[in-house]
């Protein structure tokens, strides 16, 4: 059974969004590795994410996307200040 890419969310899409609310979240407390981590995954996944929904025609997956990606460059850059200074 196959799904209709332009009926679905992008899987990799709601990965990167999630990932990049939990890793602002993360940093809102402590700015280090692991928020770093999280938010490199959630940019990887934008980009895949962006990339899958232009090919796929997915309907509800490029906003996300790049809203993911965003969160998660928000997330990974005073994560690597703080790594990289302390």
């Amino acid at each position: 059974m196959t799904t209709d890419p332009t009926k679905s969310n992008n899987p990799l899409a709601v990965g990167s969004l999630a990932l990049g609310i939990v890793g602002l979240a993360l940093s809102a407390f402590a700015a280090g590795a692991l928020t770093a981590i999280v938010g490199a995954v959630a940019v990887v996944l934008g980009l895949t994410g962006r990339t899958r929904a232009e090919t796929l025609d997915y309907r509800r997956g490029h906003s996300m996307s790049v809203f993911g990606m965003v969160l998660g460059a928000l997330t990974l850059l005073p994560s690597l200040i703080v790594l990289f200074t302390a």
